[in-house]
């Protein structure tokens, strides 16, 4: 590995870094060493990882004064290796509870599909979760539901159909994380890292998770908490 390619790798670490750091915060502060100081006083990092992670903050902001900084400084492979332990540690500290998740919007089975779909058309959803009156998850709608009941029913309109006449075709497998396909459950306690292990499975395995649906204990028998999407994920920095 070059020297450029060392330094490349290096700040995209600290970025990664920073961005959950940030993300961990419960203080508001907006500067990378008061992140890295909340973490060491929560118990996330150790003392020594947060002097250590001070002194490469360091490091990076001299080579924003200096981006030839490569020529006369070279980083050696355990500085790099130390960053992905950190990232590694930080992630599982991660939960999914952290993230900044904007209000969702779910229907019931008495809504009319036809004003649900103009809804989703209007702000660009794909899915929205179909909730009881406990607001427990008992469906998904989405496109591929409404076309399934068009063609299946051989009609042209949807008219005066209510989402109650699709739930044969929004239906979630049963169970967990692990059970799940297409809308897995999940814990809102459940960490980044094993999200992201999560999807890497799926991914490897050509499934396509389309949305989670964070509860309590990750369990469909519970009120629906809250939801996000993959591009949610990735838009929060954890590649």
């Amino acid at each position: 590995m070059t020297s450029q390619e060392s330094f490349t790798e290096f700040f995209n670490k600290w970025k990664t870094i920073e961005h959950t750091l940030k993300l961990l915060s419960k203080s508001g502060n907006s500067e990378s060493w008061k992140h890295i100081e909340e973490a060491s006083d929560r118990k996330i990092i150790t003392s020594l990882e947060k002097s250590q992670l001070n002194t490469i903050r360091e490091i990076r902001n001299e080579y924003a004064h200096h981006p030839n900084i490569e020529k006369w400084v070279s980083l050696t492979p355990a500085c790099n290796i130390f960053l992905e332990e950190i990232i590694q540690k930080l992630q599982k500290s991660a939960n999914i509870e952290n993230f900044d998740i904007k209000d969702f919007v779910s229907c019931s089975p008495i809504d009319l599909v036809k004003e649900k779909l103009k809804l989703m058309r209007k702000n660009g959803y794909t899915h929205l979760p179909i909730l009881n009156a406990e607001k427990k998850v008992i469906g998904v709608l989405s496109d591929d539901a409404i076309v399934n009941y068009l063609l299946k029913n051989e009609i042209a309109t949807l008219d005066q159909e209510k989402i109650e006449n699709l739930l044969e075709f929004t239906k979630i497998s049963e169970g967990p994380i692990d059970r799940s396909e297409d809308f897995p459950f999940i814990s809102r306690r459940k960490s980044l890292l094993d999200v992201k292990e999560y999807l890497s499975r799926n991914i490897s395995a050509q499934k396509r998770i389309s949305l989670f649906l964070i509860t309590e204990d990750g369990k469909k028998d519970q009120p629906l908490l809250s939801i996000f999407t993959v591009w949610d994920f990735f838009k929060n920095g954890i590649h």
